[in-house]
């Protein structure tokens, strides 16, 4: 997450999944060409979709406590992809999949699409397995563009060099925690902040 800086607001953040394995020795019941890699990409899109609501909401609850609007809303008419997409922090995800047919690949495809309507960008770089050896793979053509992790990742590139130029200002101390936050104090037997027993 950038910055690293815990006085300053969150302001991009990268997750790198991969997915797809070869044919474990130990999984005698697994097929012979190994996990698809569209098998886990339903779970890991969910658990994205929740991390991105998550960290925009509160993103956006440091700035109501601090006087400021945020960035979210207004044009998107309750739609939560626009108000995500609107919401700092920016959001990226990147996938790198061993794919193990065309219709594995279509699937794929398809979950990246998926994300990208609860993030701000996915990229995605996905490969084929030669059959007659378990250590040999070749890039998979045909990832449609928006997609394409070089393009993603150079996007990205520009996003930090932005924020390096402009950090994003530092939290204000009055700005309480987290209802997680003083949730979790509270069980570790720290002392309410508002003196309460």
């Amino acid at each position: 997450m950038y910055p690293g800086d815990a006085t300053r607001q969150i302001e991009f953040l990268l997750e790198a999944k991969m997915m797809g394995t070869p044919k474990h020795a130990n999984s005698p019941g697994e097929k012979a060409v190994g996990r698809a890699g569209s098998a886990d990409t339903n779970k890991r899109v969910k658990e994205l979709a929740f991390k991105s609501i998550d960290l925009k909401g509160e993103a956006s609850r440091r700035l109501a406590m601090i006087g400021t609007a945020p960035t979210g809303g207004g044009a998107g008419g309750g739609d939560l992809s626009n108000w995500l997409h609107a919401t700092r922090p920016v959001i990226y995800f990147f996938m790198a999949v061993r794919v193990i047919s065309d219709s594995d690949f279509a699937a794929v495809v398809r979950w990246a699409e998926t994300a990208a309507q609860v993030v701000d960008a996915v990229g995605l770089y996905c490969y084929d397995f030669d059959p007659t050896s378990v250590t040999t793979y070749r890039r998979r053509d045909g990832v449609p563009t928006p997609y394409a992790l070089d393009r993603v990742l150079y996007r990205a590139c520009l996003e930090l060099r932005r924020l390096q130029e402009a950090p994003p200002p530092a939290i204000p101390e009055d700005v309480a925690p987290s209802p997680a936050v003083a949730a979790a104090e509270l069980a570790r037997g720290s002392p309410d902040p508002d003196g309460a027993a």
